[in-house]
């Protein structure tokens, strides 16, 4: 009971994580150098501080519309069953879909912005890329450490899923965690 617990706890975490980490559509580089996409929310709280014009904003807004529908689609043929290596296939498929998607999307929003604009974006993306990047390795650490409390508490009986959870971070294979150079 305790460890499903525990494992409902990370779990939580780790999609909170991959939210802020990589749910997000910027485009910008992630902590292990991948793509990090930013939330709609977010795109829309950094673009609608650049004094875009009406027009602009309407061509963004159709660009956003247009990629929320493409993303929709990519889900249509999910696996019904639970077989862990062909969701595990079909995610990464889509992960390297939306990539694409939101490289496409970035270079459409970049040619719709003057040059004061693109360099006020790229400075807010920047900005971004660094908190993400922060709080990635802070909810490591949050988590490295709630498992080192926890097996003192437990004890022994408790290390191989202290183990556990600390290498799959560790590796990169915890939900938003991603490996960096900083891990």
């Amino acid at each position: 009971m305790r460890s499903m617990l525990c494992g409902l706890v990370l779990a939580g975490m780790l999609a909170t994580t991959a939210l802020a980490a990589d749910g997000a559509n910027n485009g910008g580089q992630g902590p292990d150098g991948t793509r990090v996409a930013w939330t709609y929310a977010t795109g829309h709280h950094i673009l609608k501080n650049l004094g875009l014009t009406a027009e602009q904003t309407e061509k963004i807004n159709a660009l956003f519309k247009d990629k929320g529908a493409a993303q929709q689609a990519m889900y249509k043929n999910r696996p019904k069953g639970q077989d862990k290596e062909e969701l595990k296939k079909f995610y990464a498929e889509v992960q390297q879909k939306a990539r694409a998607l939101e490289e496409e999307f970035n270079v459409k929003v970049m040619d719709l912005l003057t040059a004061d604009q693109k360099a006020k974006y790229q400075a807010a993306e920047k900005a971004q890329e660094e908190y993400n990047k922060a709080m990635l390795e802070a909810n490591v650490k949050a988590t490295c450490d709630r498992e080192d409390a926890l097996l003192k508490i437990y004890g022994d009986s408790y290390k191989a899923e202290a183990d556990r959870i600390k290498d799959m971070i560790k590796n990169g294979e915890a939900g938003g965690y991603r490996k960096s150079s900083t891990q």
